[in-house]
């Protein structure tokens, strides 16, 4: 019997809505599209000019006009930088003869869309946070060891660690920094840690008695940077029919960056996210549906088609090892 084309996918009006309605609690973890903001694209793959770094704060010294001249004119140099996105997309088979079973206890087609949307927005995210990685970070004048201990101890030191990367981030670049990022195992101990909390009681902001105490609100204050994003997905990298090896998608690092606060290309920022829509993706997932005779199932799918791309490593420093 000849397989119906998958190309007969439509997209599903009912399962697109129930992913719209759950899609902030699925995406809750993760902060991928935060650090490298989506920016949409009209063509597939193309080239983009990106200001020389050195020309972001370059100034004449000399704009005051004489009578009868003509003002001072600024140019920028621009390079040229390219973007290619790519077809991701996951498919979740849900069987005719399982679905009957235990439609009295769930049912199969949403939780096959949940299941779907949740694996491309964590190949998304692991993509992201692959960057930042210790191991596969290129750019060494950028990273930093900590100070005095992790930041679950009570001799770690992260304000100063972290005015340490803030500081070699400005040196670098002439931009601040206006981010930390870390996962949330660091997260948690960080508010503990008594540099931290001494610096909110000295601020008069209460007594952090609890983890709870201390809020992403309360670490902008203390780190002084306008974004403390915390990331808690996770990943399982055993192999099919193996235990699961569950580990934090991003690593034990903090990274102090300057993230995109516009849809401004001109705007310096560490990367941002190509997304290609003419295709039918949408960057959250678009979810259809097709049917497989062969298998008596139905299969849903989830896709996008986009590019993770680093603009300017110096705009971000990374923090080695803050938790152990």
């Amino acid at each position: 019997m000849a397989v119906p084309s998958t190309t007969l996918a439509t997209q599903s009006p009912e399962l697109s809505s129930f992913f719209v309605a759950t899609y902030d609690q699925i995406a809750a973890n993760f902060i991928g599209p935060q650090v490298f903001p989506v920016i949409n694209v009209a063509k597939q793959s193309g080239t983009f000019g990106k200001i020389e770094l050195e020309d972001l704060l370059k100034h004449t010294g000399v704009i005051a006009r004489s009578p009868g001249a003509g003002y001072w004119r600024d140019n920028f140099q621009f390079t040229k930088d390219t973007y290619a996105t790519e077809d991701y997309g996951v498919e979740e088979i849900i069987d005719d003869r399982e679905s009957e079973m235990y439609m009295d206890y769930l049912d199969a087609m949403e939780i096959g869309t949940a299941r779907a949307a949740n694996k491309i927005l964590t190949a998304s995210e692991m993509r992201v946070a692959a960057m930042f990685d210790s191991i596969v970070y290129t750019n060494a004048s950028m990273v930093q060891a900590k100070g005095n201990g992790a930041w679950s101890t009570a001799g770690g030191t992260p304000v100063t660690d972290v005015n340490g990367a803030v500081q070699k981030v400005y040196d670098a670049t002439g931009v601040w920094p206006n981010a930390i990022i870390m996962n949330r195992k660091a997260f948690r101990a960080t508010r503990l840690n008594p540099q931290v909390t001494g610096a909110i009681e000295a601020a008069g902001a209460g007594f952090a008695r609890r983890q709870s105490d201390v809020t992403t609100d309360q670490l902008s204050a203390v780190f002084d940077l306008p974004y403390v994003l915390v990331a808690g997905g996770s990943k399982n990298t055993a192999g099919p029919g193996s235990a699961a090896s569950i580990s934090q998608i991003w690593g034990p690092h903090a990274i102090v960056a300057r993230i995109a606060e516009s849809g401004d290309m001109r705007e310096p920022c560490v990367g941002r996210q190509f997304h290609w829509g003419q295709d039918g993706s949408v960057f959250e997932g678009r979810v259809e549906t097709y049917r497989s005779e062969e298998n008596r199932s139905e299969i849903i799918r989830v896709r996008h088609d986009v590019d993770e791309k680093q603009l300017y490593l110096q705009m971000a420093c990374m923090i080695l090892d803050v938790i152990s």
